[in-house]
């Protein structure tokens, strides 16, 4: 018995370390920016490359340049990238946590996340940048029992 208390207790650590909340809106969240959310990445052309590098680091996915949802910036006064995560006027509740602020999007009926942590930490779950996300992974992540909520929000 106290082998499977280790095992269970050693997989939810495993998912908090994935998953910074726990609520039924959260994974809900999940599910509905797999289906309904586009990933762009805005950069100065100096750290393109870097970019590049630290994708491929997360994803395993070599990601080219002229990818259409990576925006070369040019030779501007910017500092680094700006990561962000475009989806319409969502039905549900979103909770991504505490500090995610849901703006105005691009365009009316439009939402976005402006947060490069929550970006990264999506695309170790499955997202990636533009809208082909891998629903599939992306569940897998999510604790058993949550999973229902993440279909949900799939299907929403």
């Amino acid at each position: 018995m106290a082998i499977k208390a280790r095992i269970y207790n050693n997989m939810l650590a495993e998912y908090g370390a994935k998953h910074p909340v726990d609520s039924e809106a959260y994974f809900r969240s999940l599910g509905f920016l797999a289906a309904k959310s586009r990933f762009e990445a805005e950069l100065p052309n100096r750290i393109v490359g870097n970019f590049l590098d630290q994708y491929k680091r997360l994803t395993g996915d070599e990601l080219s340049a002229s990818h259409p949802n990576l925006i070369s910036l040019g030779d501007v006064d910017k500092y680094g990238a700006e990561l962000r995560i475009y989806f319409p006027d969502p039905p549900i509740e979103l909770d991504f946590g505490p500090g995610i602020e849901v703006r105005a999007g691009q365009s009316d009926g439009m939402k976005r996340i402006n947060n490069n942590s929550l970006w990264n930490k999506l695309l170790r779950l499955g997202f990636r940048i533009g809208k082909d996300h891998d629903h599939q992974q992306i569940r897998e992540s999510i604790p058993q029992e949550k999973r229902y909520l993440f279909d949900e929000g799939l299907h929403t």
